[in-house]
């Protein structure tokens, strides 16, 4: 596994920042968390309303002895307390997620798509076969599976085996199963500190981070198009954005700039 990274724009018109822990993350753990009510009838019966579904994951850096890793960590996570989101990748080599139109059937194996549209950050086009995949819909929907990658073109996708689900929730996010392109710090996990360590000579980062999987339409082709995702790293180019800005502007022009949590611009933290 090659080496994990973060992606972030530590302003909301800014250019963008990366920090390349420069080896391995020593653990990535993922669950689905599900928001339900569920309730029993007298006869034993089960009713259950599901109101949406969303992915933590925690990622682990134990004992590194780099003081300027750990700076530019704790300096994101100022970033991060802000609401503000971040693009996470276990390998850089990885960094690949895209967008099939629905509805996709279920056992279908090969799925056309936009091509990566986070290519900018490491100008990955095409993932080495055997990988895994993520397919997912939106919410309420969110079906979503994980298959071995069969073969890939820079928009196509060949799967070693049929797709379980039928995958109706629009936009249908396609990704590497260890890249995730817009993850936040959820609420529970603000007066926890993430980077902790050992009188100053080793250190380790362990944060849970929470994907918002509405802001994913905001990148779909049907999204905002008016901007692309900015990858420079020294300006801005004419029509590029950054995550929190398109996700932002894409909210305004679906939801209207104000929210049932008042005027102004949310973080995404708040959305």
């Amino acid at each position: 596994m090659g080496d994990a990274k973060f992606y972030f724009y530590p302003a909301d018109d800014g250019f963008l920042r990366t920090i390349d822990f420069g080896e391995p993350a020593s653990d990535l753990q993922e669950e689905v968390v599900a928001e339900t009510e569920s309730s029993r009838t007298y006869s034993g019966g089960l009713s259950r309303v599901v109101y949406g579904k969303h992915r933590e994951v925690r990622v682990v850096l134990e004992r590194f002895a780099d003081e300027s890793l750990a700076a530019k960590l704790e300096s994101m996570l100022a970033h991060l307390y802000n609401g503000h989101p971040v693009s996470f990748t276990a390998d850089k080599a990885n960094a690949w997620a895209g967008f099939t139109e629905p509805p996709v059937a279920d056992n279908r194996t090969t799925l056309t798509n936009t091509g990566n549209i986070w290519s900018g950050y490491e100008s990955v086009t095409t993932m080495a076969d055997s990988e895994y995949l993520i397919v997912q819909s939106a919410n309420p929907e969110y079906n979503y599976e994980k298959v071995r990658l069969s073969s890939s073109t820079a928009t196509s996708v060949t799967l070693a085996r049929g797709l379980y689900y039928e995958h109706n929730g629009d936009p249908v996010l396609i990704r590497h199963h260890r890249f995730h392109p817009f993850l936040y710090l959820p609420q529970d996990q603000i007066r926890r500190n993430p980077l902790t360590h050992d009188h100053g000579i080793n250190w380790t980062f362990d944060i849970t981070l929470a994907e918002a999987p509405e802001a994913y339409a905001a990148f779909a082709p049907d999204g905002w198009a008016e901007f692309q995702l900015n990858t420079e790293t020294e300006g801005q180019g004419d029509n590029a954005g950054t995550l929190q800005q398109i996700y932002t502007e894409w909210r305004h022009s679906t939801i209207g700039p104000e929210s049932h949590y008042g005027a102004g611009d949310p973080t995404i933290g708040r959305g």
